[in-house]
Order: C-alpha cells, then structure tokens, then sequence
C-alpha cells in the first residue's frame, strides 16, 4: 500500500507542475482518462497478432 500511494503522490506532484492541475480530482480525471485511453488501445488490438506497430500503438500510444 505505501508503494501505491508513493507513486500516487509523484503523479499529483507531476500533474500539478507539468500541467498546472489544481486539485486532486482533477488530477483523478486526468490519470483515469490516461488510463481509459490505453485500454481503448489495447482493446482496439487484442485480437491482432502483435507487431511493432500495434505494440507502440497499444503501450505507448505512438502511431
């Protein structure tokens, strides 16, 4: 659990001074939309076999 809330912690702290996020929810939004973001990708290729493209595509989000 301290780990957990250790990198919790450093993405508030990331949000806040890269993208001047104000409160706490704001950054719970941005990190879900991250989150639902990647999943949609990984989604999109899950029956494909893999390639370089769609593994750049579906872990880093690079076309």
């Amino acid at each position: 659990m301290h780990y957990y809330i250790d990198i919790f912690i450093k993405k508030l702290i990331e949000l806040g001074s890269e993208k001047q996020i104000g409160t706490i929810e704001q950054a719970i939004l941005e990190i879900k939309i991250t989150l639902d973001y990647h999943n949609d990708l990984l989604d999109k290729h899950q029956e494909e076999d893999l390639t370089i493209d769609n593994f750049k595509e579906s872990l880093l989000g690079i076309k």
